[in-house]
């Protein structure tokens, strides 16, 4: 593990998911296809194999910009280089729920037993959320400085917004009905 740390960083984009086995869902799938160059998919159901482990390490370790669209514990075990990105989807639209280290002592707040929880998260350089009001309950519950939550929307929602696919999918609403 230690000798991938000093490879090369590859101008790729790696989309690591420990969701589903084969595929990327949600936001990930649904910006897959608009990211242009090398990129490679890493989708494997917890628990990994040994094997699965160093493939995902030597992925994370060489590749540019490294998408996720939840936890992935191994980021916290290598610093980024300068020139690498990691771009957190969450897969949730809004801050319904406590999450990372907003959880500690179940209100909204820190301690130093959920910091040394949650160490990956400062790994992130980008986190996309669904709107700008919830910008402030990533930043806490992730301990992020300001600048790094974005307000993009939601990958997975822009279909809603595309007249074709409304229009299908209410003519199969239709056909079942």
């Amino acid at each position: 593990i230690e000798r991938y740390k000093t490879k090369e960083v590859i101008n790729r984009t790696l989309f690591i998911s420990v969701r589903k086995n084969g595929e990327l869902e949600g936001n990930a799938k649904a910006l897959y296809p608009y990211v242009k160059g090398d990129k490679v998919i890493f989708a494997k159901q917890l628990p990994h194999n040994p094997l699965q482990i160093l493939k995902a390490v030597k992925l994370i370790c060489t590749s540019k910009v490294i998408v996720t669209d939840d936890y992935v514990k191994y980021l916290r075990y290598f610093p980024l280089r300068p020139e690498q990105r990691v771009i957190q989807l969450w897969h949730a639209c809004g801050a319904f729920k406590k999450f990372g280290r907003s959880t500690a002592e179940l209100k909204f707040g820190s301690s130093a037993a959920t910091l040394d929880k949650y160490p990956n998260y400062g790994n992130l350089t980008h986190v996309t959320v669904s709107s700008p009001e919830v910008i402030w309950a990533y930043e806490e519950a992730m301990h992020l400085p300001k600048g790094i939550v974005k307000a993009t929307g939601v990958s997975r929602t822009d279909q809603f917004y595309d007249k074709e696919f409304v229009e299908s999918r209410k003519q199969k609403l239709y056909e079942i009905m």
